[in-house]
């Protein structure tokens, strides 16, 4: 369900300004709690031509205006920590979606997130998943 949520957002992109997309095959175990409670994150750039010009604030007014009349999901403007137009799309049981340009300005990274989890025994948050 990731996997095709982060297609989806990565066709927010103009396809005329894709050169690729790039979903990659692991992901981290980050804990979210004290217990050994877990999520699982993963990451897509899409990245663009040479030469291509996006309008990213663009870009995340159509991903928030795409799922604010989705049932299960709540999307919000969520600015980068330098202050670069960003979104936050939040689907059900809280797997999430981080969507803004890189610091480069040449691709669109898309950071997914599960719900926080308990880890079972016997496995370990530094293998790859």
């Amino acid at each position: 369900m990731a996997q095709e949520r982060e297609t989806d957002l990565a066709a927010s992109v103009p396809s005329d300004a894709v050169a690729s997309i790039e979903q990659r095959p692991y992901g981290a175990l980050l804990s979210c709690d004290s217990e050994r409670g877990y999520q699982w994150s993963g990451r897509t750039d899409v990245n663009y031509k040479p030469g291509a010009l996006i309008d990213p604030q663009a870009l995340v007014d159509s991903i928030v205006a795409a799922y604010a009349n989705q049932d299960g999901f709540t999307a919000e403007s969520a600015p980068t920590a330098d202050n670069q137009p960003g979104a936050h799309v939040i689907g059900e049981h809280g797997a999430g979606y981080l969507v803004n340009e890189n610091t480069s300005r040449t691709a669109v990274e898309i950071l997914s997130f599960s719900p926080c989890f308990v880890l079972p025994d016997g496995m370990s948050p530094s293998k790859q998943y």
